[in-house]
């Protein structure tokens, strides 16, 4: 919380009950320090089941669990190439990822978190995927600004599993320029989550499983929402399987089931649609919707 970087976290396999990772939570004693130029790069995220209360193999003693990766503060972040595997509800609501910029108590007036990627990596077993918050909820000061999450594969993401909300994506007090693309996600609560107001909104090329509420926000209802919570936003060639196509943006698509989708090879985790079906180059680039799993291995691969 008080370098100013570089930092490169490469080839680790890292487990921790608080955060394995996280910059921020505390006072430097450099005025105006912001950790920069961080690379997270072909690491292994992982909490044993042997700390969940309740779970067979659990060894007795309560841990205070809360997330795999949390940054409070940081500018130009780049997490690429990580396996992050089991988070659930504990001391916190069991997201794996936690973009939630933070002062301090307004001690640290010039907290900010900048130009973040989060790409190629799988999430797998968790209670939610990620969680930005754009201003603290101290005294809505700091900010969260262009955050790029792509090509990622999110796979049971379920508060039956893992409790919580099972929610993919919470945005909680509003961020500016969040884009999000080219996604797989099996989740079991909502696809989104938003208030106050996102400027630069950004959603395409996504897959998502079906849900009891696929969006929540403002209305409740994504066309009457988006308009509202993400002004002049792009919402575009995403399969919401089970979705009512009247209460969403034009330009998406809605299967009736993620089983109803051609994946290559779902037993061994093959998320990638076969060419022959009609979502295979339906995608804005030309290319098929959700993540390109033989990118995302290669990623994997590569960073370790």
């Amino acid at each position: 919380w008080k370098g100013t970087g570089p930092y490169v976290i490469q080839n680790n396999h890292l487990e921790a009950t608080g955060e394995a990772v996280a910059f921020g939570g505390a006072i430097p004693s450099i005025s105006g320090v912001i950790p920069s130029d961080i690379y997270i790069f072909g690491n292994h995220f992982y909490k044993p089941l042997s700390w969940r209360k309740g779970h067979s193999s659990y060894a007795g003693v309560p841990w205070m669990v809360k997330n795999h990766l949390e940054f409070k503060v940081g500018r130009r972040i780049w997490v690429m190439g990580n396996l992050f595997e089991n988070i659930w509800q504990a001391d916190q609501y069991g997201f794996a990822m936690q973009f939630t910029v933070r002062t301090e108590n307004g001690r640290v007036m010039w907290n900010v978190i900048e130009d973040l990627v989060f790409s190629n990596n799988i999430v797998r077993g968790a209670a939610g995927g990620i969680n930005i918050l754009g201003k603290d909820d101290y005294n809505q000061k700091g900010a969260v600004r262009r955050v790029t999450i792509s090509d990622n594969l999110f796979e049971d993401i379920s508060h039956r599993n893992w409790g919580g909300y099972g929610r993919f994506l919470q945005v909680l007090n509003g961020t500016e320029g969040l884009r999000v693309d080219h996604n797989t996600v099996l989740q079991t609560g909502s696809m989104l989550t938003m208030s106050g107001v996102t400027t630069g909104f950004v959603y395409t090329n996504n897959i998502t499983a079906e849900a009891t509420y696929l969006f929540t926000g403002g209305t409740n209802h994504p066309a009457n929402s988006l308009p509202q919570l993400a002004p002049g936003y792009t919402f575009r060639r995403n399969l919401i399987a089970g979705g009512v196509s009247s209460m969403w943006p034009a330009d998406n698509y809605f299967p009736p089931s993620i089983a109803s989708l051609p994946f290559v090879d779902v037993f061994n985790g093959n998320y990638t649609l076969q060419l022959s079906c009609p979502y295979a180059k339906a995608a804005t680039d030309g290319k098929a919707i959700g993540v390109n799993m033989t990118l995302l291995r290669a990623a994997l691969r590569a960073a370790n």
